[in-house]
């Protein structure tokens, strides 16, 4: 009996972090309790188990007094990632790999913030701890507090698009409207692919495409399952073809970097004369349709094409 008031304090401070910042079960339990209190969700997608073991963002930064009274009154957080226990847990699994679907994820850890819609407005892609910074900056910051900084910094701009999604929303319905949509989504960073649910969900509203947007959300959407091609150990000769096949159908804004990524793959897969050949191909498909806005740039590429593989070739190498 003498253990029953330690181990009920324990629990409370599981529960109740003492710094206040708000956890929720799941996102769902985020995006209902985001609305009820209005606030925004924070949502943090780990991947795995394992990865959310390696890269913990609330032992490096969230459970930590000064982040929590930062984010206490914007956010309601919530981590997610696939149990080690993929039997028992075969149903939160597949839910969860079809959020990363959905969202366009590809890296983890990746952070978003959310509206209590689920529409993402900003967010980091990486581990707070190492990839958010780029090397300059890794050189030049001293403290936690300047990393907190910026990292506060790039949730705020999260924040600003939320706010300004919320003022679109409150204008009638019609062309401005739409414009300010436009307007806010425009603020996203294009590195966060999870934009396209904000795409989505503008173009939704405008079926005529005035803001552009359904294009931009088919092009994204096209991009994210090209980015499926090979992840799963699917032989390079499968992935090759499979590539060809997206690249005939390819929409404009995504056929010249597909036509790059082909070549990339093509030129790590020269096991004989014809992988070479197709590699030649591939060179020139790509060449050709750069050649279209940047002449230069593509005279560049075929001569350093020529230099890796003509050399190689001639020398005897491959």
């Amino acid at each position: 009996m003498k253990q029953f008031p330690l181990l009920i304090t324990l629990l409370i401070s599981c529960l109740c972090p003492a710094f206040g910042l708000e956890w929720a079960g799941s996102l769902e339990e985020a995006k209902a309790r985001a609305a009820a209190q209005g606030k925004l969700v924070l949502a943090l997608f780990y991947g795995s188990e394992f990865t959310r073991n390696s890269a913990n963002m609330r032992e490096g930064f969230m459970d930590g007094e000064r982040f929590c009274d930062y984010a206490r009154e914007k956010f309601i957080a919530v981590e997610m990632y696939e149990p080690r226990d993929r039997v028992q847990h075969a149903a939160f699994i597949w839910k969860y790999r079809a959020l990363c679907q959905e969202y366009g994820i590809r890296r983890w850890p990746t952070t978003l913030v959310l509206t209590p819609q689920g529409i993402p407005t900003g967010g980091i892609v990486g581990s707070w701890s190492e990839d958010v910074f780029s090397p300059e900056e890794e050189y030049r910051i001293r403290s936690e507090e300047e990393r907190l900084d910026i990292i506060c910094g790039e949730l705020d701009k999260g924040v600003a698009v939320a706010q300004k999604l919320h003022e679109a929303e409150a204008l009638p319905t019609g062309e401005e409207q739409l414009r300010a949509l436009a307007e806010a989504y425009k603020l996203i960073p294009q590195s966060l692919v999870s934009r396209v649910v904000f795409a989505q969900y503008v173009a939704e509203r405008a079926p005529e495409n005035k803001t552009g947007l359904r294009d931009a959300c088919l092009d994204i959407r096209e991009m994210i399952e090209w980015g499926q091609l090979g992840r799963y150990g699917m032989p390079p000769a499968t992935t090759l073809r499979r590539m060809q096949e997206m690249i005939d159908k390819a929409r404009p804004a995504n056929l010249l970097t597909m036509l790059e990524q082909r070549y990339n793959v093509q030129s790590h897969h020269l096991n004989n004369e014809e992988d070479r050949r197709a590699l030649e191909q591939a060179m020139e498909a790509y060449a050709t349709e750069l050649e279209k806005t940047d002449p230069a740039g593509a005279a560049e590429r075929r001569a350093e094409h020529a230099r890796l593989f003509h050399d190689e070739a001639n020398s005897g190498i491959r």
